[in-house]
């Protein structure tokens, strides 16, 4: 490629990115990208966790299947289990992908609903799948609403641990990038400043995964500490990271 993308067109080639459809100039400019764009790395993470739930879904598409979508979605599944129009992807990179559940989403829930005709699988299993990832969706949907405010939580360093976004209601997401497990008797704490004041958002366990917590939607920034196992009312610890939301 000659030229650099625009953010508006890594934007576009998102759903590309995350189905390995790019090339090599576009994915080295794309993950550049999503190394500063929260948002962007929440869409990406959004459309493979829908491709794997459909794979969570059961069974194995046929051979093939992804080419021949477009010829047969709109005459095999029923009419209550369409959805909209599923073009080849090489002819759709170009056109916009929504920020959340788009095309590459429409495309694998399509498939779902296909190996769902042909093999008799009940679509209750792509509902179980959404609950018990019901977490994961509400942070990636958070970071997609331009109304939240972001922060990647980094290290002294300048190595991201982690990104948090609080949404304007106060409800917040921490979604963890690089947090080493810490020894059984340890756990990360989370802080949020508000004003002059440093409270706590919450305990995240030795070993951090997706994580919910509430606050003043105020909150200025956000501080990692290493704590004993349990938490504390007060740290006393530097912090391992952090960030400013913005």
């Amino acid at each position: 490629m000659d030229r650099r993308l625009t953010a508006t067109e890594m934007d576009e080639l998102l759903g590309a990115y995350a189905l390995d459809a790019v090339d090599a100039d576009e994915r080295e400019q794309i993950e550049d990208y999503l190394e500063e764009n929260p948002r962007a790395r929440a869409e990406v993470a959004e459309h493979r966790e829908v491709a794997a739930m459909m794979s969570l879904a059961g069974g194995r598409a046929p051979d093939g299947v992804w080419d021949r979508i477009a010829d047969t979605i709109s005459t095999e599944v029923p009419p209550a289990l369409r959805l909209a129009p599923v073009v080849p992807i090489e002819s759709k990179r170009r056109s916009r992908w929504p920020a959340v559940l788009g095309s590459v989403a429409a495309a694998a829930i399509g498939v779902l609903g296909l190996t769902v005709v042909r093999q008799g699988q009940e679509i209750n299993d792509l509902n179980e799948a959404v609950a018990a990832d019901a977490l994961a969706v509400g942070a990636a949907e958070a970071m997609t609403d331009p109304n939240a405010r972001l922060t990647a939580l980094h290290t002294d360093d300048g190595v991201a641990m982690a990104d948090v976004v609080v949404q304007p209601n106060g409800q917040g997401y921490l979604v963890p990038r690089t947090m080493p497990t810490l020894a059984s008797d340890r756990t990360y704490q989370m802080w949020g400043v508000i004003g002059d004041e440093v409270i706590s958002l919450g305990v995240l366990g030795n070993e951090p995964t997706v994580s919910a917590f509430s606050t003043d939607p105020n909150v200025r920034s956000v501080l990692i500490t290493d704590e004993v196992a349990g938490g504390v009312a007060v740290t006393q610890e530097v912090p391992v990271s952090q960030g400013e939301l913005a």
